[in-house]
């Protein structure tokens, strides 16, 4: 498991089972607008958490996240309002296989956002969690990737949890 600082926000797609418990937590129906949800992230916040079914992509289908209107490495530029954020340090993605053949879109959203960024190539998880925290799925081949789109190491990435807001437990 990994703790999660204050504030927090938590994506929840629609057909996600158990939906996260962070500071704050939105249920996304497919369809919703997508700015709208990027705008729900607001100063101050340290984490979001997309919580939802990931497709890797599948030619001629591209990666997306299932959540709103859906998120492509061809729309991912609607997130640049929360490179303005200054306090929000890592995108979370619990969702399936999107760091795979998904990866130029989650390098994408890193440098879009001027955020970390951590997705799974495999499998995720979908089950209930304590309060504030998230499931570590390194069973599931995590990618880490810094603001600029690079990949840093996982045990590169866990160092920096004190300073980006978040510890294992």
């Amino acid at each position: 498991m990994i703790r999660l600082s204050s504030p927090s926000v938590g994506f929840n797609g629609e057909r996600i089972l158990h939906p996260t418990t962070l500071t704050r937590n939105f249920a996304i129906k497919n369809g919703d607008s997508n700015e709208a949800m990027i705008a729900r992230v607001k100063e101050g916040d340290r984490h979001v958490v997309f919580n939802c079914h990931g497709f890797p992509a599948s030619p001629p289908n591209k990666a997306y996240l299932a959540i709103g209107q859906m998120l492509f490495e061809d729309n991912v530029d609607a997130c640049f309002p929360w490179m303005r954020i200054s306090t929000l340090r890592i995108i979370w993605l619990a969702a399936c296989n999107i760091g795979g053949s998904g990866l130029p879109f989650c390098k994408k959203l890193a440098k879009t956002t001027g955020c970390y960024v951590v997705t799974n190539t495999g499998p995720s998880l979908d089950r209930a969690v304590k309060l504030g925290t998230i499931e570590d799925n390194y069973a599931a081949m995590p990618s880490y990737i810094k603001p600029s789109g690079e990949m840093i190491a996982r045990d590169e990435f866990m160092a920096l949890g004190s300073s980006l807001g978040f510890s294992r437990i």
